[in-house]
Formats: C-alpha cells, structure tokens, sequence
C-alpha cells in the first residue's frame, strides 16, 4: 500500500474508551498478491491504559484483538482511493478514517456495523438508507468543544460489500470534501465548516468489533486490496 504504516494506533494497543478490543500485531498480514488482511479473533489480554478522563491508569480486559495499521505521514488536500472488502461476521466495526490528534478533527471515510446476523443490511425505509455503511465528521471548535457533523448512511445498491471489492473515495479540496462508492459521490461537506479541516490528518484502516460483541469475535478478514492518494 505504500507509506509506513504502523500496526497499532500512535498512542499504544488499546482505545482507552473502547477498551473491549485491542489491537495485534498478529491480525494484520499481507497476503501473497499483496492484500492487506485486518482480522479480528477471540484473544484475551491484561492491558494497562492511561485514561486522559480519569488522568490516571486503569486495567482493562479486552476479549477480542483486531487488525489496524495507522500512517502517520501528513496527508492532506488530495484524492484517496482505498479499494477493500469488508469482513463478514456478527456485531463487527470496520472504519477506514482520518484523525487529526488531540481529536481536533476527525474524517470517517467509511464506519461500518455489521449486525447479529453478520448482515451490514437492515430492513427499512428509505432504501437508502438500508445498508449500515456511515461517513461522519468531527472537529473542535473555535472554543475547544467537541462537535460532530452527524453520521450518515450510504447506499451502495444491491452489491453486499462483505462479499465483493468496492472503492471508497474521498476528494480533500480547502472548499469541500466528497465521500464516494464506486465512483458515485454519496456524501458532501463544504462551507464555513471547511476552516476545520485544513491541516494535515493520519490515516488508519481497521477491523472491529460493536460494543454488544460481548463475548468477543470469533476470526473475521477485512481485505484491502489498494490505498492510493494524490496530493493536491
């Protein structure tokens, strides 16, 4: 794919919030044609993690372990193409996103949640908004809050991403940024809130797991076939 890419978040092993996965070494392989497999598997640990809320340590005592790799090079205004198959299973949460540190911004190309069923279809009304494939923002404001975009369903027709390669797409111009699926823009942010989005971001790919996996994720393989970018 290109670019180093380190098999953990930048900050260690394990989110200290979602704290009921944590990320392996040992889920993350090429493959022989130089696919990249982010998997996740029932894998118990003892994790120490500092908590910036509780400003201290705690243990925590994940079940499942996941496949991420995160690029710490500074990308920027350009066109990402990542070609990729989701995995198949129960309760999982593949994400493909940008984050900018400290949580000042965030880009959630694609977050996608799988159901009990080991479905990413849901029954329902609009079509379009049957499949639970979401982009969403973040960013800190002017005062230092929190504030979030709001997440958004896309449609990607009658193609099931578990069991075929689409491409996901983000254009980063200083005015807009454009979410796609096989070439169909499915999501635009553009305005005053662009002033938020203008420095440079790290890159992370990842399987997951929902919160309701309780018991952990038996084996799952979320497939990366290509990652492109061409900086503007």
């Amino acid at each position: 794919m290109g670019y180093e890419w380190l098999m953990q978040e930048a900050w260690g092993i394990v989110h200290p919030h979602n704290n009921w996965q944590w990320y392996d070494k040992g889920c993350v392989r090429q493959l022989h044609d130089g696919t990249l497999e982010l998997s996740t598997r029932i894998n118990p640990k003892i994790i120490n993690v500092y908590d910036p809320d509780l400003g201290r340590n705690k243990t925590v005592f994940p079940k499942t372990s996941i496949g991420l790799v995160c690029c710490q090079y500074p990308f920027t205004y350009g066109y990402y193409k990542i070609v990729a198959k989701l995995p198949a299973g129960a309760n999982l949460w593949p994400a493909i996103w940008a984050w900018g540190g400290d949580w000042d911004r965030e880009i959630d190309i694609i977050e996608a949640y799988s159901n009990s069923r080991g479905s990413y279809h849901r029954c329902g009304w609009p079509f379009w908004k049957i499949w639970k494939l979401q982009s969403n923002f973040h960013y800190k404001d002017n005062s230092g809050s929190h504030q979030v975009v709001g997440a958004k369903n896309m449609f990607v027709g009658f193609r099931r991403p578990e069991s075929q390669f689409l491409t996901y797409e983000m254009d980063w111009d200083p005015k807009f940024i454009t979410i796609s699926i096989n070439g169909k823009i499915k999501r635009t942010l553009k305005g005053d809130v662009m002033k938020y989005f203008n420095k440079p971001v790290q890159f992370i790919i990842n399987n997951g797991v929902r919160r309701e996996n309780k018991i952990g994720a038996y084996t799952s393989r979320f497939l990366i076939k290509s990652f492109e970018y061409d900086e503007y």
